[in-house]
């Protein structure tokens, strides 16, 4: 049981969380193109996003990572009721000797992202400078393909508004 907290992490650090993360990780062929296999459940997480913490009820999920790309399988969210799934594979790898995540050039993208009806309010974390008041709901359920270089996009998503408060200037 690892408990990732942001106080420890490095100033520049990729996911800047922090809360209780349940992980197994297993590395095979560390010397010579390494074999990462992550599984890990975490509850509660708070992610800094702009220098605000937002709050995910739990994560969970499968990450793996060697010289061939980076495969997720069953990544689950949920935040505020919303629960938000990522299966998939995108061209990256992680360079050992500098801990530093590379884009593999003509590697392919194979991910479908699931959101169900999801209150809109679950993304405004991620705008804490938007002071408009929004009521609704979103869904969303792509596939996203191509390459990193030129990727695409295909699915289906909508919005709908109940009420929109904008201030005044």
């Amino acid at each position: 049981r690892s408990s990732l907290l942001k106080e420890m992490s490095l100033s520049d650090y990729l996911l800047p969380f922090h809360g209780t993360v349940d992980m197994d990780l297993k590395i095979t062929n560390f010397d010579h193109n390494p074999n990462y296999k992550m599984v890990f459940n975490g509850s509660p997480i708070y992610v800094d996003v702009k220098g605000k913490d937002t709050y995910l009820e739990k994560i969970s999920g499968e990450l793996f990572l060697d010289s061939e790309g980076l495969e997720a399988r069953n990544i689950t969210l949920i935040k505020q009721g919303g629960t938000f799934s990522i299966d998939g594979k995108l061209p990256l790898r992680l360079r050992p000797t500098e801990w530093r995540i590379e884009t593999i050039k003509g590697g392919e993208i194979d991910m479908k992202v699931q959101i169900p009806e999801t209150p809109i309010n679950v993304i405004r974390d991620l705008f804490p400078e938007y002071e408009a008041e929004v009521d609704g709901s979103f869904a969303l359920d792509v596939n996203l393909s191509g390459s990193v270089e030129k990727p695409t996009m295909n699915g289906t998503g909508s919005v709908q508004i109940a009420s929109l408060k904008v201030p005044t200037v």
